[in-house]
């Protein structure tokens, strides 16, 4: 079995980590995006997979920092797993129901039977993962929402891609637009030195604006976990697959590459039921297109700027707090290149009694969270005289619960 390692390097100063735990149901949300917020009233802290993992602590008191390195053993492969493990969840409606939906030059006309097998989350708007549709399925049957398309747990072309990023990666693509260079997304990046015009979101331009062969040397770049997208403002319509595989080139004796023998290899949520080798599914898994199908079609090919850039995956928490001000006020900034889904703030009496705690919502693309203005959130300094127990913890999709600062005070 594949493993993440993960390798935690912790810089304190006046305090030290222990074990990892969980969150409780119930909590107070904040959402937190690029800095702005807005308050609900409730949320349900849901942990990860909790995948293998090993870790190490080291603490070196002269850096007042706290940093979590996460490294993940072929991350485009397991990104790529993902998609897979979302395409071949096997199911059975127990009801018949349908989804339709109306995008003016295109549509959704899905058609499901009670008792009939099917596999892969359905295609609907909204924007779930594995976990949020298989917990509707009991002995293979789905017992859940159903009939509903903007609501039914299921995902889209590219809100599939963007689920399977989001397991590791800071992200925020669910539009499928937002995935074309030029658009102005800081989360994606050009595969390829293709030109493509500012602001633009038409994937056709770019393909008119290109020498053939520029494009085509850009699709023999693709890796796994990469995508291929386009999109027409004309029909206000687009499509995103995710490659599985690194191209497959063939160039003639020149050295110019075939595109008609050149092939990407992709996985890709659809608005139709197919039947492919018995199994009725909305998904097309390792569907081969030629460069010249790609090229004729409007796509480009793209990828995360994390990917692009390999990002080191970690959290950083900087000018943590300690036990001296901790009463006082929230302290310390917390610096994201990988995924989070929630931020959790627990404090605990000297018998374990949970007292206080709050739940921060991270949003897709945020890469910042200052602690200090959820202060009177946590609300700390109206506790009683007497010890308490600080927990700091950061839940993220693919690697569970990952505890960042625990503390020991006094008030």
């Amino acid at each position: 079995m594949k493993k993440i390692m993960f390798f935690v390097i912790s810089a304190v100063l006046c305090f030290g980590l222990v074990s990892c735990g969980g969150s409780e149901d119930g909590q107070k949300k904040e959402t937190e995006y690029g800095g702005e917020t807005s308050v609900d009233t409730t949320v349900e802290t849901v942990v990860g997979t909790g995948e293998e993992t090993v870790t190490e602590t080291e603490k070196t008191p002269e850096n007042n920092v706290i940093e979590h390195k996460i490294e993940v053993e072929d991350l485009r492969a397991r990104i790529v797993d993902y998609m897979r493990s979302m395409s071949a969840v096997e199911w059975t409606p127990n009801e018949t129901f349908s989804l339709n939906g109306d995008h003016n030059t295109w549509g959704v006309d899905l058609n499901f039977k009670k008792g009939q097998t099917y596999y892969g989350l359905p295609y609907t708007r909204a924007f779930s993962g594995l976990d949020d549709f298989t917990v509707h399925i009991e002995n293979g049957v789905y017992k859940g929402p159903c009939g509903d398309y903007n609501t039914m747990p299921g995902n889209n072309c590219s809100s599939s891609c963007d689920l399977a990023w989001r397991r590791y990666l800071v992200s925020d693509t669910e539009a499928t637009y937002t995935y074309v260079p030029g658009f102005g997304n800081k989360t994606i990046s050009p595969v390829g030195d293709y030109t493509y015009p500012s602001g633009n979101r038409d994937t056709y331009k770019i393909i008119e604006q290109n020498d053939q062969q520029k494009l085509f040397e850009s699709y023999a770049l693709v890796q796994p976990a990469d995508a291929i997208v386009k999109w027409s403002d004309a029909r206000s319509a687009g499509h995103a697959r995710m490659v599985a595989e690194n191209a497959v080139v063939v160039r003639n004796a020149a050295g110019k590459i075939n595109a008609g023998r050149s092939y990407i290899v992709v996985i890709e949520q659809t608005n139709k039921l197919t039947t492919v080798d018995g199994k009725q599914s909305t998904w097309l898994v390792d569907k081969k297109y030629t460069f010249t199908e790609l090229m004729n079609d409007g796509y480009v090919p793209v990828t995360p700027k994390a990917l692009a850039e390999e990002t080191e995956l970690k959290i950083t928490y900087t000018d943590p707090n300690t036990a001296d001000n901790i009463v006082t006020s929230l302290a310390g900034t917390l610096e994201l290149s990988t995924s989070v889904k929630t931020v959790n703030m627990t404090v605990s009496d000297e018998n374990g009694n949970v007292v206080k705690e709050y739940a921060i919502e991270v949003e897709p693309g945020t890469t910042k969270i200052n602690l200090r203005k959820y202060t009177f959130n946590l609300d700390i300094g109206k506790l009683p005289e007497g010890k308490y127990n600080y927990k700091l913890e950061a839940v993220t999709p693919a690697s569970g619960t990952i505890e960042l600062l625990v503390l020991d005070f006094e008030k």
